[in-house]
């Protein structure tokens, strides 16, 4: 964890427990107060588990030398795929953001 958050690592993708969840880390080490999120993707396909079947759907927006990035998560309910509520978030910031944020244009100076 210390190795991402040094490589500046924003978002970790997670499937091998077949879980679907979001978590925020913060590591206070090099850089001081980085925040890295770690995605897990429920399975797509499998009966071995009791989460229902899903999957990330994630967006990243350039802005300048930064991004920000979306994840929604997915979920297979009732016969078709629902989307679920959104994360938006800075790399290496703690907060998250309005989805609005993810495609405002940035003010004129």
């Amino acid at each position: 964890k210390r190795a991402l958050a040094a490589a500046g690592t924003a978002l970790v993708l997670h499937g091998h427990t077949h879980l679907a969840f979001l978590a925020a880390e913060r590591l206070l080490v090099q850089p001081p107060g980085w925040t890295m999120r770690i995605a897990g993707a429920a399975t797509l396909a499998s009966t071995a588990s009791d989460e229902q079947n899903g999957y990330n759907q994630i967006f990243i927006a350039r802005e300048g030398r930064g991004h920000s990035m979306l994840v929604r998560p997915v979920r297979f309910d009732g016969g078709q795929w629902e989307a679920q509520p959104s994360i938006v978030f800075r790399a290496g910031e703690s907060g998250e953001l309005p989805v609005s944020d993810l495609i405002a244009d940035p003010p004129i100076v």
